[in-house]
């Protein structure tokens, strides 16, 4: 399996069930007037989400929340870089405060 590290902007909402999914996805991602190409879905288990059959499948597997995150590098730009030594050397994490 690949390994590939996406730098994550700021985290926009989330969906805490399967239910809340269905019926409030459509307005949540209309609601950050983003694209919802420009947006990660990402589950507790660190997977990426991006059809029906990921959400129904974090649902039974019981890794919700989901949660949704921006990933434009031009409004992530100015985060604050955080150097935390239980980081692998070499890398950084992007948080928005």
């Amino acid at each position: 399996m690949t390994e590939v590290n996406i730098v994550l902007g700021e985290k926009l909402f989330e969906f805490p069930s399967l239910m809340k999914w269905e019926q409030k996805a459509t307005g949540w991602f209309r609601s950050t007037g983003i694209k919802q190409s420009e947006m990660i879905c990402i589950d507790t288990a660190g997977r990426i989400c991006t059809c029906g059959r990921d959400f129904i499948r974090a649902d039974k597997e019981g890794t919700y929340p989901i949660a949704v995150y921006d990933t434009v590098p031009k409004r992530i730009m100015d985060m604050p870089v955080i150097v935390d030594p239980s980081l692998p050397e070499g890398t950084v994490e992007f948080r928005y405060l």
